[in-house]
């Protein structure tokens, strides 16, 4: 709350990084008599016990070794939970060491690996204890993947208090989708401090971002605290929401929820895989997700084999779902990172493997696609090898050939520009509702008589200068804001005889006057049918020079904003994005 630290304790096992962190208070202004960081293992010989803190931060080794011997049973730490951390894995033994000295007015936080929310066993009775008995569990909060040197799997902060407000529920917060990228590594940005931050101080709800809540909500779930249980705001799951308006079923949600049977197969079972309506996931992810009557060339000891309900989810719909991209990313969301090899558990699948399961019709026209998919390129093999003795066929399957890749091409490019739709407005995106007509005021107001608005049409055209002055974009003219596709259609009707031709010379027109006939080798504007409606597409590149709206506006492209640049910031922008750029590239 501001006020200013008097003293610093710490302990470090590793000399390495214990000279290191004794280096960095001396770098950061703190004098040696103000701190004492201690060498050693912390849970076996601990240097300040007899000391409480208010303010405890720790980053303790993810997954770690430690001896669990039966003599911690009657550590004061340890004793009253019952239970001691598996020896493999000393996650909560460092939580149960910091909550001992953390002082009754005293904050703690702590980051750990999603694991340490859902085991079970041992780690499940002590986060059932510390949430039902200590009652001092404030926050859970997600954050992104690799923004932690040394490991990229995604990672949680455990926020504590053991004299705390809000006794009666806890905040659980999804972050993983703010961050920003360097080359290797992801980062969080001030704004997603603040987000963050604000979120937890005002403990408050926000859609796909944080959300309280009851304990006996999370009782009712045997005090499983997996983020995505209570709130997820993952740009995969958010992928698949934003698609369900267009595809029947496609919101997403937990496979186990259609799971009848599960298990690992190790070397002694593997020969009973035949289950019928049943996958396997290999341990390791990235590998092929098989059928598990099916026999395929991968090591299916340490696979886990997945019987469906066949009822609900086929297996061959799960097999095209997990082995495209998007199920990828949800089984790499149930890995933990060992010796650089990504590993899923089968408590993790159990937790966080979600997936869009649509009625079994749908699930059918899928497989039945992949299937039709398979015998023509079987088809093709086989033609292609004889081709030469079949001069005469040549010609006609050249022409059969190419309308279906017209189709293809045609079916993917619309596919794309929907999948730029489903994942929202960023720098590079933008969504208007409309061109000319102010379709809220028509709502709103049933005196007014709709008329092309010049200020609605600035609003797209000032976004197009924004995109040619920063690095180019894409426009969607006939999108709300929230991804609902509205369609320029009534417009078109309304102001331009129902001639998709005539709008797009006003469209033109006003480019012309507005922005400039120079400009117009950076544009590209086609009416486009999406999700059966027709929307203003307008793709722009970055331009080589300056363009002034109205030749006298500098707009610039942010994230997801259009901003007018005046005076020293315009300056500046143009002898970095333009006059630099021009002389470095001469």
């Amino acid at each position: 709350k501001g006020g200013k630290v008097s003293s610093y304790y710490g302990q470090e096992k590793n000399p390495s990084t214990h000279n290191l962190a004794r280096m960095n208070m001396i770098l950061h202004g703190v004098p040696y008599r103000n701190f004492d960081i201690q060498q050693g293992d912390t849970l076996e010989a601990p240097r300040h016990l007899g000391k409480r803190f208010e303010a405890v931060v720790a980053s303790p080794p993810f997954s770690a070794n430690w001896s669990a011997n039966a003599s911690f049973l009657t550590d004061d730490r340890f004793a009253d939970y019952g239970k001691l951390a598996p020896k493999s894995k000393a996650d909560f033994a460092f939580v149960q060491h910091m909550l001992h000295q953390l002082a009754d007015n005293g904050t703690m936080a702590v980051i750990l690996p999603h694991s340490v929310l859902f085991r079970g066993a041992a780690e499940g009775h002590i986060r059932q204890y510390i949430i039902e008995q200590k009652n001092c569990l404030d926050a859970v909060i997600g954050l992104p993947a690799n923004v932690f040197y040394g490991t990229s799997i995604p990672t949680c902060i455990l926020v504590f208090k053991k004299n705390r407000e809000h006794k009666n529920n806890i905040q659980f917060i999804d972050a993983s989708n703010y961050f920003g990228k360097m080359k290797n590594q992801n980062f969080l940005r001030m704004e997603d401090v603040d987000k963050i931050s604000n979120a937890y101080l005002n403990r408050s709800q926000v859609d796909k971002f944080s959300y309280i809540a009851h304990i006996n909500q999370i009782a009712a779930l045997d005090f499983n605290l997996s983020i995505r249980r209570y709130v997820d705001g993952s740009p995969h799951t958010q992928y698949l929401e934003s698609i369900k308006e267009q595809i029947e079923g496609y919101i997403p949600e937990i496979v186990f929820n259609h799971v009848i049977q599960s298990r690992t197969l190790n070397n002694e079972n593997v020969d009973e895989a035949g289950f019928n309506n049943a996958v396997l996931i290999p341990r390791i992810i990235g590998q092929e997700i098989v059928l598990a009557d099916v026999d395929r060339a991968i090591n299916k000891s340490g696979c886990f084999i997945l019987v469906l309900n066949k009822q609900t989810l086929d297996a061959k719909y799960l097999v095209l779902y997990l082995n495209s991209v998007v199920g990828q990313a949800f089984l790499r969301d149930c890995g933990e990172l060992t010796n650089n090899i990504q590993y899923c558990t089968l408590n993790a699948l159990k937790n966080y493997l979600l997936a869009p399961i649509p009625p079994l019709e749908t699930q059918k026209s899928c497989i039945d696609v992949k299937n039709k998919i398979k015998e023509l390129k079987d088809k093709i093999s086989v033609f292609e090898k004889n081709i030469i003795f079949k001069p005469d066929m040549a010609k006609k399957v050249a022409y059969q050939l190419s309308s279906t890749v017209n189709f293809i091409d045609k079916a993917n490019a619309k596919e794309e520009l929907l999948n730029l739709i489903r994942k929202g407005e960023d720098s590079s995106v933008e969504f208007k509702e409309s061109f000319s007509w102010d379709l809220k005021r028509t709502e709103k107001d049933q005196k007014y008589k709709p008329m092309k608005e010049g200020d609605i049409e600035k609003s797209s055209l000032k976004t197009i200068v924004g995109f040619l002055n920063a690095s180019g974009g894409i426009l969607f003219i006939g999108v709300a804001d929230d991804k609902t596709i509205k369609g320029i259609d009534g417009e078109i009707n309304k102001f331009h005889s129902n001639d998709n031709d005539q709008f797009l010379l006003h469209f033109k027109n006003k480019l012309k006057h507005k922005i400039g006939e120079g400009f117009y080798t950076y544009i590209q504007a086609k009416i486009e049918t999406l999700d059966g409606k027709l929307v203003l597409v307008v793709k722009c590149t970055s331009s080589h020079q300056p363009c002034f709206f109205d030749n006298e506006t500098l707009y610039v492209r942010t994230n997801p904003a259009t901003d007018a640049l005046k005076g020293r910031d315009m300056w500046d922008y143009l002898n970095s994005h333009f006059i630099k750029n021009n002389m470095e590239s001469q």
